[in-house]
């Protein structure tokens, strides 16, 4: 083997991570069995704290030792990704710091899948709550993975604010940890949810009478004429966006804006319709677009 290269100072041999509390060994809380990292990084932990979160552990520590000082037990994960792991259930540490939703799939897969600490899906589903705003498909391929069917479908349900149907870049975000069945039955989800919503807007006979007194309905200056039109465009708009994107609100100010524009022209219905039409969709028609969407189940399994 060819030393060239190789550093003799050393210094570039020392580990570049240093363990936090209480994984540095200092009294009152120095641990009684120390963890390698594959970086060469010592964690001490206290072995029935290791035995109690996973049965691994457990089971490693019930077999017969060698006399004299313990050794060191030999992990194949870094010292960044241990000191992750351990911080995320281990008691008296502060929480990790996980900044994408890569690094705490990682994370969870070394605790859950690998060592089998169950006690960490709590924090887990917690923590891969903040993706769902953003990430919904993501969160709802790795939900499936793990069998979390609350976080899957609270993932579905937020999918509906984004047209995931359009297959653009950006829709394979996420992909890489779904199977293709999980991930039909998002998009069959999806699908019913848009003819569902959508649905609201092709009749309106669940507005209660009460509702016929607003303007759009009662107006007399424009029934007949060509400003009339405005209201039905406007639900043809909200209907065409439900169908791609079944949770977006139909009181979204590119299609309000269109119809009140247009509902402005009549000298009637402009004293009124900025305050009905924006009330009556944020509330009456929303909440029948909601109820619409409860019906529809998705398939977990």
């Amino acid at each position: 083997m060819s030393v060239e290269n190789v550093s003799t100072d050393p210094a570039s041999c020392l580990p570049t991570f240093t363990p936090g509390s209480p994984f540095d060994g200092r009294p009152p809380t120095a641990g009684d069995v120390i963890l390698r990292s594959s970086d060469g990084v010592d964690f001490r932990v206290h072995q029935v704290v290791m035995s109690l979160a996973s049965p691994i552990f457990a089971t490693m520590f019930a077999l017969p030792q060698p006399e004299g000082e313990t050794e060191p037990v030999a992990m194949a994960e870094s010292a960044v990704a241990l000191d992750r792991m351990l911080r995320f259930w281990y008691p008296g540490t502060e929480p990790p710091v996980i900044d994408t939703l890569d690094e705490l799939q990682r994370v969870v897969e070394i605790l859950v899948s690998k060592y089998e600490v169950q006690s960490a899906v709590y924090t887990a589903k917690s923590y891969i709550r903040n993706y769902l705003e953003t990430q919904p498909v993501a969160v709802f391929a790795f939900a499936c993975t793990q069998g979390w069917e609350d976080v899957a479908q609270a993932a579905a349900r937020e999918s509906l604010k984004h047209p995931i149907r359009v297959f653009d870049d950006d829709a394979t975000t996420g992909l890489k940890h779904i199977t293709g069945e999980a991930y039909h039955r998002l998009l069959q989800y999806h699908y019913r949810c848009g003819i569902a919503a959508k649905g609201t807007t092709n009749s309106l006979r669940w507005v209660p009478a009460t509702a016929k007194t607003l303007v759009w309905f009662t107006c007399r200056n424009c029934a007949g004429h060509p400003t009339r039109v405005w209201f039905t465009n406007y639900l043809t708009s909200v209907g065409a966006e439900l169908s791609a994107t079944p949770g977006i609100s139909p009181a979204d100010r590119k299609m309000l804006h269109p119809a009140l524009k247009e509902a402005s022209k009549c000298g009637v219905c402009r004293e009124q319709v900025h305050e009905q039409l924006l009330n009556w969709a944020s509330t009456g028609l929303l909440t029948q677009i909601q109820a619409a969407i409860n019906e529809v189940q998705l398939k977990f399994i």
